[in-house]
C-alpha cells in the first residue's frame, strides 16, 4: 500500500513488476522451498490481488514462471498449455507479462513461450528481459540476432537488461539501433497533403487535410493517439492546434518490419474567430 501510494501513476514508472512471491521474486518455489502447484496458484492470486487493489494507474506485469518453470520437454504442461489459469487470472486483471529471462541456454532454447506473449500484446504492453550478459555470453547463449528477434516473436512494448548498459550498447550497437524503431509502437507519417492557403477569421471556410500513418513498431499504443494539425501566420506565430478526432493511431495494424500497412484518413478543419460567450 505504501509502495503504491509513492509511485502509482509516477510519469517516469513505464510498469511494476509483481516480484513479491517466489524464488528471485519470479513467482515459483522449485529451486526453495518446493510448495505444491494447488497451493502456490492461490498464493500468487493474492499477490496479483494486493498489487491491483493498490495500483490503479501504473501498468502491472507478472514473470512468464508463474504458470510453471521452463522445461526442454516438449510435453510438458507450461509449454503446451496455451493458456495457463494463472496467467488468465493475471490477464483478467489487467495484468500484463513478462518474458524472465531469455537466452539463459543457447539456441535453440533461447525462450519457450512466445505463445503466451500471443495471450497479452494485442491489449496489454508485453516485456522481454535478457539473462545476465556475462553469464549468457558464457553460456554460448547470446546473440544480437536473436536479441533482436526475441523482440518481433514476443512484441515486446519494453526489454530489462541484465548487465552493464554501455557494455551491452557497444558490443551490440547495431542490433539495438534497430531493436529501437521496432520496440513498442511508432506512428510514421507516410503522406499528409494539406491547401496552400486558408482563409481564417471572419472569411474563414473549411478546409481538409489527409493523411496517411502506419504503425512501424511491434506492438500497438496501448492508449489512443491523435494526430494534430498547427496553423501558423506568415510571421511564425500560432493561430491554432486542432486535432484529427476521427483517427485513431492506437488502431493502426501490426506487422512485419516494413510490412505495416497505411491508413489514410482526411479530416476537415475550420479556423474562424472565436467570441467568448457572453454570461447572463
Amino acid at each position: 500500500k505504501a509502495f503504491a501510494a509513492r509511485y502509482d501513476g509516477r510519469p517516469e514508472v513505464a510498469f511494476v513488476d509483481i516480484g513479491t512471491y517466489g524464488l528471485w521474486g519470479e513467482g515459483h518455489t522449485h529451486g526453495s522451498s518446493r510448495v505444491p502447484r494447488e497451493r502456490m496458484d492461490k498464493e500468487v492470486k493474492v499477490h496479483i490481488d494486493l498489487h491491483r487493489q493498490h495500483f490503479q494507474r501504473t501498468q502491472l506485469v507478472i514473470s512468464d514462471d508463474v504458470a510453471g518453470i521452463y522445461s526442454r520437454d516438449p510435453r510438458s504442461a507450461f509449454r503446451t498449455d496455451p493458456n495457463p489459469e494463472l496467467l488468465a487470472y493475471a490477464r483478467a486483471r489487467g495484468v500484463s507479462w513478462r518474458d524472465d529471462s531469455i537466452m539463459v541456454e543457447p539456441p535453440p532454447w533461447s525462450w519457450f513461450h512466445a505463445n503466451q506473449a500471443a495471450l497479452f500484446w494485442p491489449t496489454l504492453p508485453t516485456v522481454v528481459e535478457t539473462d545476465h550478459y556475462a553469464a549468457s555470453k558464457k553460456n554460448k547463449a547470446w546473440s544480437s540476432e536473436l536479441f533482436e528477434k526475441s523482440v518481433e516473436d514476443h512484441h515486446a512494448s519494453y526489454i530489462s537488461i541484465h548487465g552493464d548498459p554501455k557494455l551491452i550498447l557497444d558490443e551490440n550497437r547495431e542490433s539495438v539501433e534497430r531493436i529501437n524503431r521496432r520496440v513498442g509502437y511508432r506512428f510514421v507519417p507516410t503522406t499528409v497533403g494539406w491547401p496552400d492557403e486558408v482563409c481564417v477569421g471572419d472569411r474563414a471556410e473549411a478546409f481538409d487535410v489527409s493523411w496517411s500513418w502506419r504503425n512501424a513498431g511491434v506492438a500497438p499504443s496501448y492508449r489512443s493517439y491523435y494526430p494534430c494539425l498547427t496553423v501558423k501566420d506568415d510571421q511564425g506565430g500560432i493561430l491554432a492546434v486542432m486535432t484529427d478526432e476521427g483517427f485513431d493511431l492506437a488502431k493502426l495494424p501490426v506487422a512485419n518490419p516494413g510490412a505495416a500497412k497505411a491508413l489514410e484518413h482526411t479530416a476537415t478543419f475550420i479556423l474562424g474567430r472565436w467570441t467568448a460567450p457572453v454570461l447572463p
